[in-house]
């Protein structure tokens, strides 16, 4: 038997199917709008450091825990009675207080270089051993004093070094000196990164910087002043000498001109710093290095002995 619905029920059907069909196509336009507004909106721009982080709380930062790790790590070391091996101590006897400091520092030095000359990896190289305009990457403010790309910049930092990190070798240790070393580097380049972020003429260019002559002038400050007799030779012309003090000052006069006028072909700011630096550790810097040292040796013996009171109960 066939049954007729009423108007009336026609009518609520097809509005029924009326608002389904309006909804459907309503809730399937606001979905496109809602993906194509997702699709076109722009990406928000990199999240960029503050300067005061990047050139005031992050370098002072790292720099303290280099200057405490150096001298921390460096005493320890010579408390707990480290035998060097036999070949370094060979060396040593040919070519006196060459390792275990001096060497490794021109074995690293040449080793970086060899990477920028094959370009191995050349971000990691950029990032790490290279100070970047900001000092946005902080390691690289150590980093960088064990990097060269020119063969030239490489040698005459490193014949530099090794003629004076000897001397200081022989006088304060092996040790004092690494310490002394890695501090006015990383001192040296923090100087450098903010003059560079706020000099007139040198803002504007963001050129990186690099190589270890913030360090090695520390080391020649601190020889210089702690031996005053001390005579240079040049290398060419050995029978010639002169005073290192007049040396030191001479070189101090031309990086004071080369920075006030924005000479950008060495890196003045991280030289003046390097010199001042060394000055610090001679005119009392050193003194209070050793109340430090004397906590970390007092550190060092109670490990020790609680190390050996464990072993005598196992």
């Amino acid at each position: 038997m066939l049954r007729f619905a009423s108007p009336l029920a026609r009518h609520a059907a097809t509005h029924r199917a009326t608002h389904r069909a309006t909804h459907r196509a309503t809730h399937r336009a606001t979905h496109r709008a809602l993906m194509s507004t997702r699709r076109r909106r722009p990406r928000s721009p990199p999240t960029t450091t503050s300067p005061l982080k990047n050139l005031l709380l992050k370098p002072a930062l790292f720099t303290g825990v280099t200057i405490a790790g150096s001298f921390g790590v460096t005493t320890a070391i010579d408390r707990l009675n480290l035998r060097l091996p036999k070949w370094a101590l060979d060396m040593n006897q040919r070519t006196p207080h060459l390792w275990p400091f001096v060497g490794t520092v021109v074995l690293s030095n040449i080793a970086i270089f060899l990477m920028w000359q094959r370009g191995l990896p050349p971000r990691f190289l950029s990032k790490y051993f290279l100070s970047q305009h900001g000092m946005e990457h902080t390691f690289a403010m150590l980093g960088s004093t064990f990097s060269h790309r020119d063969l030239w910049h490489l040698g005459f930092n490193m014949f530099a070094f090794y003629s004076f990190s000897r001397s200081t070798s022989f006088s304060l240790g092996s040790g004092d000196t690494a310490s002394m070393y890695l501090t006015c580097g990383v001192v040296s380049s923090w100087v450098a990164g903010v003059v560079s972020c706020y000099h007139p003429a040198l803002k504007l260019l963001r050129v990186p910087a690099l190589g270890a002559s913030g360090a090695v002038l520390g080391l020649v400050s601190y020889a210089t002043l702690s031996q005053p007799n001390l005579e240079l030779a040049i290398i060419f012309l050995p029978m010639f000498s002169f005073p290192a003090i007049n040396m030191l000052a001479g070189l101090v006069c031309f990086d004071l001109v080369g920075l006030v006028l924005g000479w950008r072909a060495l890196g003045h700011a991280a030289h003046l710093t390097g010199v001042a630096t060394g000055a610090g550790f001679y005119y009392g810097g050193l003194e209070a290095a050793q109340l430090y040292k004397r906590q970390v040796r007092m550190k060092v013996d109670m490990a020790r002995r609680w190390y050996r009171d464990k072993m005598r109960r196992n």
